[in-house]
């Protein structure tokens, strides 16, 4: 739960204070959690029991409405440009309200829907995309009604000729032609503007320790039979973050360029041969990881899992094998050919607290070999101290 400060005005005027459980919408909500204080029982809300609510800076309007449900997905388009319309009493969210005003309304399907105001009824902008076949191909066809309806609705602002015609259906792009008319065709100023809430970024670096550990499987028996210990070495290098819109910060793509680096050796002696290998590599790793991160207190956990791409800017591959028999010595690579590049997975755990991070993470991803008879796999356990700026 995330009670936060809010008022709800009911279907008498009144305007109550209170908490509302606030779940960072991605979709306009049909229903909410409401107390009146902190101690007091919840009471749920749904659409037509109040006139409307606000919390975190957005306002929401009940409001009974047209919604166009037509397929918006380019694969998913029919050859019918019939609008598709459903009645349906939602709860829209007030992008911006003064003498003109937009409201939002996006469902469950992901679908977007934008209204204006006039006579105290809610009226939809009409758009719909759908196919038609001209000369034997078919067509994407737009209706843009909605340029007409804003053309007539904003008519006392001639400047807004070609800002209307370019309008794309998109909250941006009409946010964009409200934003215009305020500036340039009235003195008065909106009474409330609710941006869209955009991605977020954070970048920083990261270090710490990795252990790998290689492991060989096939016909060389050369590096199968040999017990390879485990590398430890320096992992470093940085960190981008997208963290996603709509999502209270808590989901990110994690992005991380790091270098890292292991060598190792073994080597097996009985009463005819003497054996000794030596392989390494260094490489430029590329992590790309889905996060999800939960507050508690102070800190705040995370949790992530994704892929990894290793590109070998450097490699040790080194084989000595001497025959106790005819005192010979064969000296060479280890493998012949060895792989430039691999792919693998990556997954971890860590704590954060202020800029700081702590992290444990596991990779393992294809090894230096890459022919068919003698599998290779590398597998890393990383500790991670990380800083983001």
């Amino acid at each position: 739960q995330n009670f936060e400060s809010a008022y709800i005005i009911d279907n008498q005027g009144d305007t109550i204070a209170g908490f509302i459980d606030y779940r960072n919408w991605n979709t306009n909500p049909n229903h909410f959690k409401f107390k009146s204080s902190e101690d007091s029982e919840e009471v749920i809300y749904s659409t037509g029991e109040i006139k409307s609510f606000k919390v975190h800076e957005e306002l929401y309007v009940n409001a009974e409405v047209d919604v166009e449900i037509s397929a918006r997905s380019t694969s998913a388009l029919k050859f019918n440009s019939e609008l598709k319309i459903d009645k349906q009493k939602v709860f829209l969210l007030v992008i911006l309200q003064g003498e003109k005003s937009l409201y939002y309304l996006k469902d469950e399907l992901g679908y977007e829907n934008f209204y204006i105001k006039m006579d105290n009824d809610f009226i939809l902008l009409t758009y719909k995309r759908f196919l038609k076949e001209i000369d034997q191909k078919n067509v994407i066809i737009e209706n843009t009604k909605f340029r007409g309806q804003l053309t007539y609705y904003l008519s006392e602002c001639k400047k807004l000729g070609s800002s209307i015609s370019k309008a794309n259906y998109t909250r941006e792009s009409l946010e964009r032609v409200f934003e215009n008319y305020y500036k340039q065709c009235t003195e008065n100023k909106p009474a409330l503007i609710t941006k869209a809430e955009k991605p977020a970024f954070s970048y920083g670096l990261i270090a710490g320790l990795s252990i790998t550990q290689v492991k060989f499987d096939g016909t060389n028996e050369l590096l199968t039979r040999l017990p390879f210990p485990k590398s430890s070495n320096i992992y470093a290098g940085g960190f981008f973050e997208i963290i996603f819109s709509r999502s209270k910060g808590k989901v990110s793509l994690y992005n991380e360029l790091a270098y890292t680096s292991y060598e190792t050796n073994s080597h097996y002696e009985d009463r005819y041969s003497k054996e000794y290998v030596e392989i390494g590599s260094s490489n430029l790793i590329l992590v790309n990881m889905f996060r999800y991160k939960q507050t508690v207190g102070k800190v705040s956990l995370f949790a992530n899992v994704g892929v990894l791409n290793s590109f070998v800017i450097g490699t040790t591959n080194y084989s000595k094998v001497e025959n106790k028999f005819n005192n010979t010595v064969k000296e060479g690579l280890a493998i012949e050919d060895v792989r430039n590049w691999s792919f693998g997975g990556a997954l971890g755990a860590g704590v954060m607290w202020k800029s700081f991070s702590v992290e444990y993470r596991y990779q393992i991803s294809q090894g230096i070999s890459y022919y068919m008879n003698l599998s290779s796999w590398t597998n890393k356990n990383i500790f991670l101290l990380g800083y983001r700026f």
